[in-house]
């Protein structure tokens, strides 16, 4: 379950009965109580309902997050003719690495990070099986990773190009070939993104990604 430092994502079916979120609620206030702080993402339906709850409480606190968009694709789209191939980085190109993933956490979160604190963070996912960078004449010019497999989706995530290499297609060119891989194996790759980003959404469509639904982030905090 969700801690101060991790988030709980809460699934629940359409016709979720009422009893189910009455035993989630008294889970969750349990739950705050030992933790004092907690961040849940699930639909927007369920979401309101937590938040009807605990704004309730006056020694509770409860903050808006992120809204963000699902999408999922089962054949794609994408006709640009893009030059270079999707490759594994190695070691080697652990310097660019960290200056994309220095970039990729301020455009997308407004972070300030050094280089020296991107390089773990570029070691690790370089070594990773799932990490792909698209090239282009042996420059890398676009990252992008599968964050996680399950038995019917694989999920997308930290796909970046930087200024100097945008508007070219490369990053369409790279989701694209990682979902003929994932389609291939008979999956549907799908992402999160947030909501208010319009221009990575529309690429995601150019590529033939559908949308099919929303999740909403709250933090939950009890007051000192």
């Amino acid at each position: 379950m969700s801690n101060s430092k991790t988030k709980g994502w809460l699934w629940t079916s359409d016709s979720v009965q009422k009893t189910s979120i009455d035993a989630l609620i008294r889970f969750l206030d349990e739950h705050l109580k030992s933790e004092h702080e907690i961040t849940l993402i699930s639909k927007p339906t369920l979401i309101n309902t937590l938040k009807s709850h605990f704004m309730d409480q006056n020694l509770i606190n409860v903050v808006d997050k992120m809204s963000m968009l699902t999408y999922d694709c089962i054949q794609t789209t994408f006709q640009k003719k893009v030059e270079g191939t999707l490759e594994k980085p190695s070691l080697d190109d652990l310097m660019i690495i960290a200056s994309f993933f220095k970039g990729f956490m301020k455009d997308c979160f407004d972070y300030d990070r050094t280089m020296a604190q991107m390089e773990d963070t570029a070691r690790h996912f370089i070594s990773a099986d799932d990490f792909y960078v698209w090239k282009n004449q042996g420059e890398i010019v676009c990252m992008g990773n599968i964050a996680h497999r399950s038995e019917r989706h694989v999920r997308l995530n930290e796909i970046y190009t930087p200024p100097l290499h945008r508007k070219k297609g490369y990053a369409g060119a790279l989701v694209n070939a990682l979902c003929k891989q994932i389609i291939e194996k008979g999956k549907i790759p799908m992402f999160y993104t947030d909501k208010s980003v319009q221009a990575s959404n529309k690429a995601y469509s150019n590529v033939g990604f559908k949308l099919k639904g929303q999740v909403d982030e709250i933090q939950i905090s009890l007051l000192e």
